[in-house]
């Protein structure tokens, strides 16, 4: 059986108790274990296969909690990292609409760090690469993108999913755009939202935006 390594954030999302409402209005959350590449990990799980996480928590009670969910997912977390900076958080609302409301408090998973080891596990395995923090500031940018080039490398398949999260790019998305484009090139499979699709292409319809995508990637979508 293959193993697949999920790579990138894991945090705490506190979310509103009474949806409907943004941030603004909301008063109550519940705390859960958040993070894409940890809830591909988790799914993965589930379903019986052989999943580790790749990320960073805070030596905390939050990131104690989120290592101690993902061990009771049967997600192996041997190549968790800890940090001294605090956990991840998020908050997240669903207004009236539907759209999700978020708000970002980032710590502790930029700073992942590179392992040696880790890399040469990766030879005929898996990997996924969740991005809503990967390709901002901290350590956990260069680690993510080396990853991925000894992934290719090492003729891996990989799985990339952009995640794209507004309040993390306010008026900086084409750095997020292009660090994904980077990405596509080399992917085997992508996972996007409509929006990201739309976002990628630089198109405003779903048609247009595979054709666009297809163009310069060759990821099944």
């Amino acid at each position: 059986m293959k193993k697949v390594y999920c790579i990138g954030e894991i945090l705490i999302d506190f979310v509103a108790e009474h949806q409907g409402k943004d941030l603004t209005e909301a008063r109550q959350f519940v705390k859960k274990a958040g993070g894409a590449p940890a809830n591909v990990a988790a799914a993965i799980a589930k379903l019986g296969g052989q999943s580790f996480f790749v990320g960073a928590t805070g030596n905390d009670p939050f990131g104690h909690f989120l290592k101690e969910t993902l061990i009771s997912h049967k997600v192996s977390t041997q190549f968790m990292q800890q940090s001294e900076v605090f956990t991840t958080l998020a908050f997240v609302s669903l207004s009236e609409n539907g759209e999700r409301d978020f708000v970002f408090n980032r710590g502790a998973d930029a700073d992942l760090t590179y392992s040696e080891y880790l890399s040469s596990q990766f030879t005929d395995h898996i990997l996924h690469f969740g991005s809503a923090t990967a390709f901002l500031e901290g350590s956990l940018k260069t680690t993510y993108t080396t990853y991925m080039e000894e992934a290719i490398a090492r003729k891996c398949l990989v799985c990339f999913d952009p995640n794209y999260r507004s309040d993390l790019w306010k008026n900086n998305e084409k750095t997020f755009i292009d660090a994904c484009h980077s990405f596509l090139k080399n992917c085997h499979l992508a996972k996007l939202s409509l929006e990201e699709t739309l976002l990628l292409s630089n198109t405003n319809t779903l048609e247009k935006a595979l054709k666009n995508l297809h163009t310069h990637s060759p990821a099944a979508f």
